[in-house]
C-alpha cells in the first residue's frame, strides 16, 4: 500500500469525529493540524507521524480499530515513512516511545499503549475502541471548590444526628435513695466527707455533729446501706473538710481551731496548725486541703484560706517538730495564689496540676512541675464553691449559678429553662452523673438541695425533709454517697 492509498483508506473508513479520536489516541492535537477538512487533516496527520517516526504505531492502532480493512503490516512502516518523507533518509525501525492514554476496549479490557504495543486479556474483534480522555481542568477545579461545601453538609448532618445517637437524659429516681445506718440517721448531721483506700478496702470518712458533739466516723463502703459508722475521735469544733494522705494519716480542717491530724493505726492525734503556728492565716479556719507524695519520700500538703500555704513532712507521722512550713518567698504555690480567698483545692496526679477555686470566681491551675506559669480564669460575680475530678481526668467546678467543665459554663436550670435559687456548694463528678448539693433555707421554694446533671440537662432530686447537703463522694462502683443534715444516703 502506497502513502496515497493509505491516505484514501483513512478518508474512506473514518469520519471526522473518528479521525479526531484517532488523533487523541496518538497524542496529536487534531485542531493544530495545519489544514481544513477531513481529507486535508488526514494528510497532515500522516506527514506529522512520518516526521516523528510513528507510522508503525498508527498502523497497529488502525488494525485494532478497523480489523476488517487490509492495512499495511507494521514491517512496512519504514518504507511508508521514507516514501512520505524522502528527505529524512533511513529511518530506524525502533519507534519512539510516547506517553499514551488508557484505552478501554469493548468496555471491559483496559491497558496502556506504549510504543505501539498493547496487552489485552480478551478478543477485541468486532468491538469499538473508546478512548477515556483526561478529566478537563475546569472539572477538577470545580470539584476542589465544592469540597468545603460537602464538608459543611456532612458536619450539618452529624449535628442533626447527634441527638439521635446520644442517650436521652433521664431524671434520677428518688425511690432509689437508700439510707445508711438508719438507726443513727435521725441524730447524725454530716458536715464533711471523703473516700480513702486502705488495706481492708474502700473506707468512707465523714465528720458529723451528733447531740451537740463533733466527731469523726468511718465505715466500710462495701457494706453500703447496712454499714454501721464507727467512731474514730471527737473534736472540739465542727469538721469542715477531711483529707487522707498517702500514708493513711487523716487531716481534719476544724472550724476556728486549725488543722488536726489523726493516725488510725495508733489512735494518735495532734493539732498541727493553729493561731500560733500559722499566724498568716486569718480567722484560723482552713477552707481546703490537698496533698501529693514526692519521690523523696516526703508528703506535701497544701492548706487553703487566704492563699495556699505549703507544708511538708518526712516521718511516718507528722508532728509540729517534723512539719516543714515553706516560707512565702520559696513557696511558688503561695505566690501564685495570693489574693484568693480559697474555697477548695484539687490535685490531679496525672497532670501534676493543683487547682484552686476562690470566692470571687477565680479558677487557678498551678503546675507543680513548673513547666508553665499559673493560669487564672475569673468568672465574674460567680463564687466557685467546689472542685471535682471526673474519671476521664477532666476537672469540674461548681459555682453559684453554673457548673464549669473545661472552661465551659453550664447554667443551672430546670427543663423549662428556669434558674433555681441553688448553688453547687458540693460537687461529685461520676461516669454517669455530675452531682451537686446545696443548703436550702426553709422558706426557699425554688432551691435544689440535691441536683444531677447528665447529657446537657439538669434534674432536681427530692430529698424529702432534708434541705442541706454537706458532702458528696462517688465510690469505685459508681455509687454516690450523700451526706445531709439528717444522716447518710446512697444512690442507687
Amino acid at each position: 500500500m502506497t502513502p496515497i492509498e493509505l491516505h484514501q483508506a483513512l478518508v474512506i473508513h473514518f469520519n471526522e469525529g473518528e479521525l479526531q479520536t484517532l488523533c487523541l489516541a496518538l497524542n496529536v492535537d487534531y485542531e493544530s493540524l495545519p489544514a481544513v477538512g477531513k481529507e486535508n487533516k488526514a494528510r497532515e496527520l500522516l506527514l506529522l507521524l512520518a516526521r516523528g517516526g510513528r507510522i508503525a504505531a498508527l498502523l497497529q492502532l488502525l488494525a485494532q480499530m478497523r480489523p476488517h480493512v487490509a492495512w499495511p503490516l507494521a514491517t512496512e512502516a519504514v518504507a511508508l515513512t521514507q516514501a512520505m518523507q524522502p528527505e529524512l533518509g533511513p529511518v530506524s525501525a525502533t519507534a519512539v516511545s510516547q506517553p499514551q492514554p488508557m484505552l478501554s476496549i469493548g468496555g471491559s479490557v483496559t491497558g496502556p499503549v506504549s510504543a505501539g504495543n498493547m496487552t489485552i486479556n480478551a478478543p477485541v474483534a468486532g468491538r469499538d475502541l473508546t478512548i477515556n480522555a483526561e478529566t478537563p481542568r475546569w472539572q477538577r477545579w470545580l470539584l476542589l471548590a465544592l469540597l468545603p461545601l460537602l464538608l459543611l453538609v456532612l458536619l450539618g448532618v452529624m449535628v442533626l444526628l447527634r441527638p439521635l445517637l446520644t442517650p436521652n437524659a433521664h431524671a434520677p429516681n428518688p425511690d432509689q435513695l437508700l439510707p445508711v445506718a438508719a438507726t443513727l440517721a435521725p441524730h447524725l448531721a454530716v458536715t464533711a466527707m471523703t473516700l480513702a483506700q486502705s488495706d481492708a478496702g474502700e473506707v468512707l470518712w465523714f465528720g458529723a455533729w451528733q447531740e451537740g458533739q463533733a466527731a469523726l466516723y468511718w465505715l466500710d463502703v462495701a457494706a453500703r446501706e447496712t454499714a454501721v459508722p464507727q467512731l474514730a475521735l471527737t473534736t472540739t469544733t465542727q469538721i469542715n473538710q477531711i483529707m487522707v494522705d498517702c500514708r493513711q494519716n487523716v487531716w481534719l480542717a476544724l472550724d476556728e481551731t486549725g488543722v488536726l491530724v489523726y493516725q488510725p493505726t495508733t489512735g494518735r492525734q495532734d493539732t498541727l496548725l493553729s493561731k500560733t503556728t500559722l499566724p498568716g492565716l486569718p480567722y484560723n479556719t482552713m477552707a481546703a486541703l490537698a496533698h501529693r507524695c514526692l519521690e523523696t519520700g516526703e508528703v506535701e500538703v497544701w492548706l487553703g484560706r487566704a492563699g495556699v500555704q505549703t507544708v511538708r513532712y518526712q516521718s511516718d507521722y507528722p508532728t509540729l517538730d517534723t512539719l516543714d512550713l515553706l516560707a512565702a518567698d520559696t513557696d511558688f504555690v503561695f505566690a501564685a495564689s495570693q489574693g484568693i480567698e480559697v474555697t477548695d483545692l484539687l490535685f490531679v496526679p496525672q497532670t501534676a496540676v493543683l487547682w484552686v477555686s476562690g470566692q470571687r470566681g477565680e479558677l487557678l491551675s498551678i503546675s507543680t512541675r513548673q513547666v508553665r506559669p499559673p493560669q487564672l480564669t475569673r468568672y465574674e460575680e460567680d463564687t466557685l464553691w467546689s472542685l471535682s475530678l471526673a474519671a476521664d481526668g477532666t476537672v469540674w467546678a461548681g459555682s453559684s449559678h453554673h457548673l464549669i467543665h473545661d472552661g465551659s459554663l453550664l447554667a443551672l436550670q430546670d427543663a423549662a429553662g428556669r434558674i433555681p435559687n441553688s448553688r453547687a456548694r458540693q460537687l461529685a463528678a461520676g461516669a454517669r452523673w455530675v452531682w451537686f448539693g446545696d443548703f436550702c433555707p426553709e422558706m426557699a421554694s425554688d432551691c435544689w438541695a440535691l441536683g444531677a446533671y447528665q447529657n446537657g440537662r439538669f434534674f432536681p432530686v427530692d430529698l424529702g425533709t432534708r434541705r442541706q447537703v454537706n458532702g458528696l463522694v462517688i465510690d469505685s462502683d459508681g455509687v454516690v454517697w450523700i451526706g445531709t443534715e439528717n444522716g447518710l444516703l446512697i444512690y442507687p
